[in-house]
């Protein structure tokens, strides 16, 4: 979601030319999950120029309804189970391990609530003036925080340092840009979504050259 269903798309094939040269790079299948993201990130952009454009009724209601279902679904219930994940793939320490695993089910309780919200009518998207609004009665204080612990402080766990950087940066960010929309300011989580791609896609040619080094 960002500014408007336009510069969405632009993100989007931004965000897809990175997402496809990170799968090409990535040798590591510990690592596809990972890597996959920002595949995720352009599928989402183009997701939420479909749902935009139905709010702004340019676009039937057989389209804009499956869009805007989707877009909910990958980020309210899709995040807190997949970065934990991805993360939790990467490690081969069993202690570090079983933290993740640990966040994972925090992220499982935070899905499932958000599922429920979906499948129950409470999530209602609106468009305003340069963004969406995505109005629901209010969250129990603890789903927002296992949100944030499942995707951004999941990291902490990580025995990759760039990862750790990761999601320190995602926490500051998803806090920052979520008043920024809240009260009402111009959406740019889009544009966020193709650094944080950028990002990835740095680490996972230098995770696959030091893999090829150390199999030297």
């Amino acid at each position: 979601m960002c500014l408007s269903p336009e510069v969405d798309i632009a993100a989007a094939i931004v965000t897809g030319t990175v997402a496809v040269d990170t799968l090409r790079r990535n040798h590591n299948p510990d690592a596809r999950l990972l890597a996959s993201i920002p595949a995720i990130f352009a599928f989402h952009n183009v997701v939420s120029a479909l749902m935009w454009w139905g709010l702004l009724g340019k676009t039937s209601d057989s389209i804009a309804g499956p869009a805007t279902w989707i877009y909910e679904f990958i980020a309210f219930v899709l995040w807190p189970i997949y970065v934990p994940l991805a993360v939790r793939k990467m490690e081969t320490n069993s202690t570090r391990i079983s933290l993740i695993t640990g966040v994972l089910v925090l992220g499982l309780i935070n899905s499932s609530w958000h599922m429920w919200r979906l499948v129950s009518g409470d999530i209602a998207a609106h468009a305003h003036d340069m963004y969406i609004r995505f109005n629901y009665p209010p969250d129990p204080t603890v789903i927002g925080a296992f949100y944030i612990i499942a995707t951004c402080g999941v990291t902490m766990f990580s025995s990759h340092k760039e990862l750790v950087y990761w999601g320190i940066a995602n926490a500051f960010v998803v806090v920052v840009l979520g008043l920024w929309t809240a009260n009402g300011l111009p959406s740019i989580w889009c544009w966020y979504a193709a650094i944080t791609s950028v990002y990835l896609n740095v680490f996972i040619r230098r995770h696959d050259r030091q893999r090829r080094q150390l199999a030297d």
